[in-house]
């Protein structure tokens, strides 16, 4: 990352990833598959196009709202097997600047929840998931 990568693709298993890797000025498109407990304070920046899959996040999705909310000039994101089921308060996207989203949820045994979507500039949305007991913001 100190080389200035504008793309990294990380697949990890069983293993918390941690903050530091991702400080970085010129990363643009960031992979993330198989990280458990995976906790996000820092700030992402300039990554606009964000997927991860099969990633448990920690605290209830806490984790996943500080990674968006440390992407403010996110254009695309792709999310596939998060577990929302898991979750107990509302699964939730929110970014401003996000144009293209895609939702994929194959492992999922139980429905979720909640699902909201805040998402004012999207152009493009994919969605593939059981359905929710509710959407209160689409």
């Amino acid at each position: 990352m100190s080389r200035g990568d504008s793309e990294l693709e990380l697949s990890v298993s069983d293993y918390p990833l941690p903050p530091e890797i991702f400080v970085s000025k010129t990363l643009l498109k960031l992979k993330l598959e198989g990280g458990d407990g995976l906790s996000l304070g820092t700030d992402v920046g300039k990554v606009k196009t964000l997927e991860i899959e099969s990633v448990e996040f920690e605290g209830d999705g806490v984790g996943f709202e500080k990674l968006l909310s440390g992407c403010p000039v996110l254009e695309e994101l792709v999310l596939v097997n998060l577990g929302w089921e898991h979750w107990k308060s509302c699964c939730s996207v929110s970014a401003k600047s996000l144009r293209k989203l895609k939702f994929f949820c194959e492992d999922n045994d139980g429905n979720p929840k909640s699902v909201s979507f805040d998402t004012p500039n999207l152009v493009y949305l994919e969605y593939s998931d059981n359905i929710a007991k509710k959407y209160p913001r689409v």
